[in-house]
């Protein structure tokens, strides 16, 4: 997985905000699979830090120096039946294939999370791509619990060491 950077948590937290659904994709996704995730789902605009692809899809800078800061917080409508979030299986004949995630559905998992694995703020470190349904409990719990999400660059091992050696995680789910 690449450095897990602020904008990408930015990004991800205005297209929920915004009433919209995102699509994770690894840039270390092979750039077939990647293709056939953005003909797939179709999306209205691709939030990167760099122009990669190739595609007519419109591209949003994801740079913090060019978000720029903005007072006001629109209110946005949403309904328990929208889509949160759609994450790409590998599907059972290696073509990838989308799983749409309702808001509803994402609420009641992170509520049932909350209460069954944690009983108070918890810090956490991801430790998987945000391209694996995985990485939502990571991701979001500490936000909504008040706790905190470390950001650590470099590979699996080197982000696990230096999280445990802050003394800073309580909680960490993995594959086991």
């Amino acid at each position: 997985m690449t450095t897990l950077e602020a904008e990408t948590i930015i990004g991800i937290l205005g297209v929920l905000k915004s009433g919209a659904a995102y699509v994770p994709i690894d840039p270390a996704t092979p750039k077939e699979r990647i293709e056939h995730i953005l003909n797939d789902a179709a999306p209205k605009v691709i939030l990167t830090r760099e122009k990669k692809l190739e595609t007519e899809i419109p591209f949003l800078s994801m740079n913090l120096e060019d978000l720029g800061e903005k007072a006001e917080n629109p209110a946005c409508a949403v309904e328990t039946d929208d889509i949160a979030y759609v994450i790409y299986t590998s599907g059972t004949t290696g073509k990838p294939k989308g799983v749409a995630v309702t808001r509803g559905n994402l609420d009641h998992y992170l509520s049932y999370a909350d209460q069954e694995y944690q009983k108070e703020a918890c810090t956490t470190v991801l430790m998987t791509s945000l391209s694996f349904d995985l990485s939502v409990t990571s991701l979001f719990l500490p936000l909504i619990s008040g706790g905190s999400l470390l950001l650590k660059g470099g590979d699996a091992e080197e982000r696990l060491r230096a999280a445990f050696k802050d003394n800073r995680v309580t909680f960490l789910k993995l594959t086991p």
